[in-house]
């Protein structure tokens, strides 16, 4: 409100001044409220009817997960049913347990693709390491990763998983996790520090966020979510359009279910608040989640572009003929068929000559890479055994019109999965890729692209440290390569890596060696995928 405005109304009526004063007190009132919160926190139910008060009809805010308090104050878990796509990090991750009992080291859990960090907070929450509603997520990433998910008709949204089929409809794609988390619970207050190089960011904020169902619709409806933010402008979640398009819609069209603090703060901030010593309260249930690509984002397909290889012949010649033969179910198979792949163009390579190969030329390399196949007891993992001499020949034939240097590009990025095996999408049988990322130059989808020095890696590196030295002690850390999907410099990723552990266990001295669990599922294993074949120089 502006006083001014105030003063041009007042003139001499004390009824009039009284009125006045009591709007601007009460203006007063809801601002400080909502200040009061985003400093602290959603952390009890003053701040559920905060949120009630601030529409005209609180019939609509649904009371089932509101009342009483339940918001945020239980800690009662439901326990997760793993199926067999969960179960080896349920295995892994006791293991863990039985290693770090809470009151020892906090581990950090290395992820390839970002929404596998899903069973580790979640198994977290559930061996008692953190409360299962209303914990703080610091997010240290190049990008925000806040997409919401169009969820399948039927999906629980506003609940914990309880079978594996909720469990992997929070893991759909490297962007989609994190919203899952805030809509059962998990998540009450979320800071995303974004580095200072991404240029498609550069302004902070802090907002108080419901997201709830509109329409009278339910998880049983399509396209039944709605957004409020704290000014009270509601929006229905469409998701076939982008955020900033949502249709508006009234206040008393969202019926709110969950509410989460959002914050979004460049590193220069984050450096300036982590000395404030009141930015997060010592109290508070933290964990920290860090993508390796807060420190650049590559254009993992430049190098073929470079070599003159054109996107053109990659979407519609190569690719095609590597999907009908490596259908792979694992990252240790990926590896074991990446290594098939990269014989065989090396194998090609020795024989290019400029010229069209010869019938018995190919045919020798198709016999050796059968051989290859077999050895490695990856006769399994090929889409269709039955046809893979003749696939075979449709790959060498593509690839024969390639110059050694051309060849070499390709086999140093490498041929992958479309995604992990544990994301709610993946079907083994849609094949492999090139590892050539999720984001092209000039197009559509791309991002923002910065390639850093090893200098900028390290000032990075040392503003980390100053960052996380006044920060509450994490209960755990999850890290995200982001190798598999293109964004990590790859030739980066095992320093941005050992520099970020290394920091870690600067500043928390309950982080150790011992605490770094590597994911089964890591893209190359705890290696990672740049250099994956030092026993085969080109």
């Amino acid at each position: 409100m502006n006083l001014r405005i105030c003063k041009k109304r007042i003139g001499y009526s004390s009824v009039t001044l009284l009125i006045c004063m009591c709007v601007l007190f009460a203006w007063y009132l809801s601002t400080s409220e909502l200040s009061d919160i985003k400093r602290n926190g959603v952390s009890d139910l003053k701040h559920i009817n905060y949120f009630k008060r601030r529409f005209e009809d609180s019939d609509r805010v649904d009371s089932g997960n509101l009342k009483d308090g339940n918001y945020l104050k239980s800690n009662n878990y439901v326990s997760v049913e793993h199926g067999d796509q969960v179960q080896d990090v349920k295995q892994r991750h006791s293991a863990i347990e039985r290693h770090h009992p809470l009151s020892s080291t906090i581990p950090v859990y290395i992820v390839e693709e970002h929404h596998e960090v899903i069973p580790y907070w979640f198994m977290a929450a559930k061996d008692g390491r953190l409360p299962t509603r209303g914990n703080v997520m610091v997010h240290i990433d190049g990008h925000p990763d806040t997409s919401i998910p169009k969820y399948p008709i039927g999906a629980k949204i506003f609940q914990h998983p309880k079978t594996e089929h909720l469990y992997k409809q929070m893991m759909m794609s490297n962007d989609q996790f994190i919203m899952p988390s805030v809509f059962s619970g998990f998540i009450s207050r979320m800071i995303w520090i974004y580095p200072s190089w991404n240029n498609d960011f550069g302004k902070d904020r802090n907002v108080l966020i419901g997201f709830g169902y509109a329409f009278n619709r339910t998880y049983k409806d399509e396209f039944p979510l709605c957004v409020c933010y704290d000014q009270m402008e509601c929006h229905h979640v469409n998701r076939e359009e982008y955020s900033y398009q949502y249709p508006h819609i009234l206040q008393t069209d969202c019926a709110i279910k969950q509410i989460v603090i959002s914050e979004e703060i460049s590193d220069a901030k984050a450096e300036e608040l982590s000395q404030s010593g009141d930015w997060i309260p010592s109290t508070d249930n933290v964990f920290f989640d860090i993508d390796e690509d807060y420190y650049g984002c590559q254009a993992a397909v430049q190098p073929l572009l470079d070599v003159k290889i054109s996107e053109d012949y990659i979407d519609d010649s190569l690719v095609p003929a590597i999907m009908n033969i490596f259908c792979p179910r694992d990252a240790k198979s990926e590896q074991g068929v990446d290594k098939i792949y990269y014989n065989l163009l090396h194998r090609l390579s020795d024989r290019s000559s400029g010229k069209k190969l010869r019938t018995e030329q190919r045919n020798e390399i198709v016999e050796h890479t059968l051989q290859d196949i077999k050895k490695g007891n990856l006769m399994s993992e090929l889409c269709n055994p039955s046809t893979v001499d003749h696939e075979l020949k449709g790959l060498i034939e593509t690839l024969s019109i390639l110059d050694k240097q051309q060849l070499k590009a390709l086999a140093d990025l490498g041929i992958c999965l479309q995604t992990t095996p544990r994301a709610y999408s993946f079907n083994r049988m849609d094949g492999m890729k090139l590892c050539d990322g999720n984001n092209r130059p000039g197009n559509g989808s791309a991002v923002f692209f910065y390639t850093p020095t090893l200098n900028e890696i390290n000032k990075r590196t040392d503003q980390l440290y100053v960052i996380l030295r006044t920060l509450p002690e994490p209960k755990f850390v999850s890290l995200c390569r982001s190798s598999r999907d293109g964004y990590v410099p790859g030739q980066f990723v095992s320093k941005i890596e050992t520099d970020i552990i290394q920091t870690l266990g600067k500043v928390f001295p309950n982080i150790t060696e011992s605490s770094v669990h590597y994911d089964a599922e890591l893209h190359g294993g705890p290696k990672g995928w740049y250099n994956r074949h030092p026993e085969t120089p080109w």
